[in-house]
């Protein structure tokens, strides 16, 4: 149900397990499609009713040529490669974390759940960043790896930008600097300039021609050390 490269000719994908009787968790293979290596799911039990289809349980992401996975239920986040998976980052989220269980509640269930969610993970070799949510509120995190500590912001409308005042920077992806990257809709850009003709700066006065037709732009943000 998802999958990530490996190098130029393996990928690897995960097994989302949804019945509760599958026995792989992840495999290698390569373009011909032979498999290289599998890894067992020890979390196997009589078959369970599927009551919602979730293709979101494992995520991968690739930095300085290794690949790197993290299932949702689990508190760790493993460098993957054929011989094995090896513990790279843990969460230590206590009563917040997601049981193995989660996968079958309902939608009303999940919604009542108080549990934290990581929807995401970015890293670099200073950072590590992670999209989360709970109780269907959203947050963003970023470890400093440097000092050790985490920084946490209630994502309502993504980081207030107080560089330019203005749209608020929300996080998607990664580029292969390591700065997070957002891609805003024209339609976002030309609606924020007509609704906030005060607010419109030096900085950001080329923007002010953008209009609903247009490519949309992308935004970068570099975190600082100290």
């Amino acid at each position: 149900t998802s999958y990530s490269y490996m190098n130029d000719s393996w990928i690897v994908g995960y097994y989302s397990n949804i019945l509760g009787i599958e026995t792989k968790l992840l495999t290698i293979f390569n373009q011909k499609g032979e498999i290289i290596r599998t890894f067992p799911n020890k979390n196997v039990y009589p078959k369970q009713p599927l009551k919602m289809l979730d293709l979101t349980e494992g995520r991968f992401y690739f930095i300085d040529n290794s690949t790197y996975f993290k299932e949702r239920s689990c508190d760790t986040v493993f460098r993957v490669n054929e011989k094995s998976l090896t513990p790279h980052l843990i969460f230590e989220m206590g009563k917040y974390t997601v049981p193995y269980k989660y996968k079958w509640l309902t939608f009303e269930e999940r919604q009542k759940a108080d549990y934290i969610i990581v929807n995401k993970i970015f890293e670099n070799s200073s950072f590590v960043y992670i999209l989360a949510e709970k109780k269907s509120a959203d947050y963003f995190a970023f470890y400093n790896k440097r000092t050790g500590k985490i920084a946490v912001n209630r994502n309502v409308e993504g980081i207030p930008n107080d560089i330019d005042n203005f749209i608020s920077f929300y996080p998607e992806y990664m580029d292969e600097d390591g700065n997070l990257v957002e891609i805003i809709d024209a339609t976002k850009i030309s609606s924020w300039f007509k609704e906030n003709p005060l607010k419109i700066s030096e900085r950001i006065k080329a923007l002010s021609n953008v209009d609903i037709s247009q490519n949309p732009i992308v935004v970068i943000g570099k975190t600082k050390l100290n």
